[in-house]
């Protein structure tokens, strides 16, 4: 009985928060995350297409600028990156595309608004137009949810965040912009694991072919 008031508490205090206030809980949650694992699902629609494509697997990240995606469905896809650059490696093909990281993180839209490197929340601040939004209740427990619009005239870019009411991490985020949607939804989320470092060093597959993106 005691669990359902604290929960039934942290719902009312969550649906009573500010934007400000939400922001202020992100940052510090920020500061006390130094790295996270976590399992993920996808999915990816276009106006232009019926098709929806869906993809799963597992995440690595660590500050300030380390990464591991684990891809295991639909395919096996590898995306490693650790400093300034970032490898994807796809065993069907034996190929690996070496891109910088600043490139890739302006290109792809993986995890957009939840972990990423340094100054993400400022830069999220600065760009987007942030409001509160209904909280999600098919996620497994309470959500804030979170509204952001880009700022940018003529963009219909747009991201909507579902944060742990408690801990105000990430559960799950919905980016849409020009006809594309990605819904990007965590699961087995742990905080400050204990990692091995060796999950940020890319070896060239034996054979594989590398290529530079331009």
């Amino acid at each position: 009985m005691k669990s359902f008031f604290v929960m039934l508490m942290c719902a009312r205090a969550a649906a009573a928060l500010t934007v400000a206030e939400v922001q202020d809980n992100i940052r510090q949650q920020d500061r006390q995350i130094e790295c996270v694992s976590f399992e993920y699902s996808q999915e990816t629609r276009s106006s232009l297409s019926p098709e929806v494509v869906r993809v799963s697997g597992e995440a690595y990240f660590k500050k300030p600028n380390s990464l591991r995606v684990e891809q295991i469905k639909p395919e096996r896809q590898l995306i490693v990156g650790s400093g300034k650059s970032v490898h994807l490696y796809t065993p069907r093909f034996n190929q690996v595309l070496r891109d910088s990281w600043k490139a890739w993180s302006r290109k792809n839209s993986f995890l957009p608004g939840l972990f990423g490197s340094s100054g993400t929340l400022e830069r999220l601040k600065k760009d987007f137009r942030w409001s509160m939004h209904a909280s999600d209740s098919s996620m497994n427990g309470d959500t804030v949810g979170v509204l952001l619009e880009s700022k940018t005239k003529g963009s219909d870019e747009r991201i909507r965040l579902w944060l742990g009411a408690v801990d105000f991490i990430p559960r799950k985020a919905e980016y849409s912009s020009g006809g594309l949607s990605l819904i990007t939804t965590l699961a087995s989320l742990k905080i400050n694991p204990d990692l091995d470092p060796g999950l940020f060093q890319f070896v060239l597959p034996k054979g594989a072919v590398l290529i530079q993106a331009p």
